[in-house]
């Protein structure tokens, strides 16, 4: 009788212990940040301790634990972000109405700018190593999409799309036939294209009458 009491105890308490990891590792918990005005325009991560978020009030922000805590990295204004590996990050931003592109290679201990556009504005980009990469921007009347292979120092035009927004990338993260394929969607104007040459070509999609949010291609 006593041998089952204990079995049982044992059976209790694991099935408790379970529960409770399960519980813990299944639920979403907010988390506080350092600033209380703005919003979020894009969040990446180099690794599973290490990554920022960028806010429309000019502010970057930083982690180093899981996002747990969150401290002021930088006063720059990023629009988007692209990882490439744990210690490489470029950004794309503007600074006084002028289109600008930023590069860390150490985790963001340190930014340089690299390009400044006063014609455009560089919205969006996704970089596929530290050398070569896709910028999206705008003038006043058209999307634009350049490309570098110089790790953002120089960019040479790829296409240019008469829509009044700018579009945004996705890109699968293996090659296929050696080639990285992708896609560009334009929320407001519902419209999808998609590469299959790294973003060397782009063709359009069949339109969609509804508002696209986001994309994503396992």
């Amino acid at each position: 009788m006593k041998k089952k009491n204990i079995i049982f105890i044992l059976l209790f308490l694991t099935l408790n212990f379970s529960l409770l990891t399960l519980n813990s590792f299944s639920q979403w918990v907010q988390q506080s940040v350092p600033v209380t005005s703005g919003y979020f325009l894009d969040m990446k991560f180099m690794n599973p301790n290490t990554g920022f978020i960028s806010n429309s009030t000019s502010k970057l922000l930083k982690t180093t634990n899981s996002g747990y805590n969150w401290q002021l990295n930088r006063e720059l204004l990023m629009l988007s972000l692209s990882t490439v590996d744990s210690m490489y990050i470029c950004g794309a931003g503007m600074t006084l109405g002028y289109g600008r592109l930023y590069k860390s290679t150490n985790c963001g201990v340190s930014w340089d700018s690299l390009l400044i556009s006063g014609s455009y504005t560089y919205h969006y980009l996704h970089f596929f190593n530290r050398d070569t990469g896709l910028i999206s921007g705008s003038n006043s009347s058209s999307n634009i999409i350049w490309r570098t292979t110089d790790g953002g120092h120089s960019v040479q035009l790829v296409q240019t799309i008469n829509v009044s927004s700018v579009g945004k990338f996705f890109f699968l993260k293996e090659k296929v036939n050696d080639e990285y394929y992708g896609w560009m969607y334009y929320p407001i104007n519902s419209l999808i294209y998609r590469t299959t040459n790294s973003g060397l070509n782009w063709s359009q999609l069949p339109s969609y009458s509804e508002y696209i949010n986001s994309v994503f291609f396992l």
